[in-house]
């Protein structure tokens, strides 16, 4: 049997709101450290976004490295195998090469070309044998995060990709027939959830880049996906999964379960899938718990929670958000609200003032798939942006004035 640890998302050196998540992140890979050594697996895939941006800070990229020491001298016969994330910098995660050697951790940050400018298929194949039985093995397919020059164009992003995808696993398929499949990939896909503001980093206009991962889950024992960050399986496989991201990104993520995938391998179909469950440093909360409240109401459920006690470390304090709704121009509601919020264990970041117009279209928890998203089109999301910063609808003559910037667009186009 073959076990695998699946984790992606990490976004090591995010700024929240001002605040350094430094200590959180830390908090996570000690944990990560205590699980690999409970559980002994024969490998630990890290499926993209390493570092939340191309130009992590200095603290982050130690963290990196500290626990990246620590892992393979205290697991000496643990694969490590890294892909790219698309908020990664694919010449920085790979920079460090000579010494990723050395400690025996392998990244694929970037897609392998050969002599003749073609995807060199066989770099991007990876087989891993258990630590207890060589003769046990799987391939692990590590496929860095695409970008547009990588793969040829053929109707949209989505398409291009799958047959990408499809390329790669039928020549895997020819060099390894008989062992086990496990691809490592970056991308969203068709059939995941995920709440409505997290849209923007996952998908273009129209959904183009969802790629359908279908036709891909017969030819795969199991894909170890990063890029959503809401853990699940995809498209009801349960042989396809996001394991979610590392720490809660951003309020609208708050309620996710967090944590790592084990993996058991056990033949060339057999797989089991559990979740190890991390409970983060710090939670995330949110007053009112849905809807907005008023500067009052907020006030009063700011006195509700726990006083503030000068003992305390407030690093592990919450993050709070509150939503408050302003009938009317109040000048003095935000000092107010920041003045009850420091006398609670919390960590204030940010203060959302709503109008009434606008309060009906705040939604917390609205769910899309990629089916919905392909469903949009640049009228409609001009109309809604417009409805949801006045509160009416767009005027005719504006919409007439969009429809033909549109039509003018598309003519140059062709």
């Amino acid at each position: 049997m073959i076990r695998l640890i699946h984790t992606a998302d990490w976004h090591l050196g995010q700024n929240f709101f001002g605040n350094d998540r430094t200590q959180e992140h830390e908090h996570f890979l000690t944990w990560m450290l205590a699980v690999i050594r409970e559980q002994r697996p024969d490998a630990l895939l890290i499926a993209g976004d390493v570092f939340d941006n191309a130009n992590p800070p200095a603290s982050a990229e130690r963290l990196f490295w500290d626990f990246l020491d620590r892992l393979t001298s205290e697991n000496p016969r643990l694969r490590v195998i890294i892909t790219s994330g698309n908020h990664d910098s694919a010449n920085r995660l790979s920079a460090p090469e000579a010494i990723y050697r050395r400690i025996g951790v392998q990244v694929r940050s970037s897609l392998p070309k050969n002599m003749k400018g073609h995807t060199d298929w066989e770099s991007l194949c990876i087989p891993v044998s258990s630590i207890d039985n060589d003769t046990e093995e799987v391939v692990i397919v590590a496929v860095p995060f695409l970008r547009s020059d990588d793969y040829d164009f053929v109707e949209s992003p989505a398409v291009s990709m799958r047959m990408f995808y499809e390329t790669l696993l039928k020549n895997v398929s020819k060099r390894f027939p008989h062992l086990p499949v496990v691809l490592m990939a970056h991308y969203f896909a068709v059939g995941s959830k995920i709440s409505q503001t997290e849209g923007n980093d996952y998908f273009t206009v129209g959904g183009q880049n969802a790629v359908d991962s279908s036709s891909l889950t017969e030819r795969l024992t199991y894909g170890a996906l990063g890029h959503i960050h809401h853990a699940q399986p995809v498209g009801g496989k349960e042989n396809i999964w996001y394991s979610g991201s590392a720490l809660p990104m951003s309020f609208m993520e708050r309620d996710y379960h967090h944590g790592v995938n084990m993996v058991e391998i056990d033949g060339e179909a057999s797989v089991k899938v559990s979740r190890i469950l991390y409970e983060p440093l710090r939670s995330m909360m949110s007053i009112p718990g849905t809807g907005t409240a008023s500067c009052e109401e907020v006030i009063r459920m700011l006195g509700q929670l726990p006083a503030e006690d000068k003992k305390d470390n407030k690093d592990t304090y919450p993050y709070l958000e509150v939503k408050v709704l302003e009938k009317i121009p109040d000048p003095q509601m935000v000092s107010a609200i920041q003045q009850a919020a420091a006398q609670r264990k919390v960590c204030l970041c940010r203060i959302e003032r709503v109008r009434p117009q606008s309060e009906d279209m705040l939604s917390n928890n609205v769910v899309v798939t990629a089916e919905d998203i392909q469903k949009l089109v640049p009228a409609k999301i001009a109309r809604d942006a417009y409805a949801s910063v006045y509160g009416e609808e767009m005027p005719d003559e504006l919409a007439r004035m969009i429809a033909e910037v549109k039509r003018e667009c598309e003519t140059e186009a062709e």
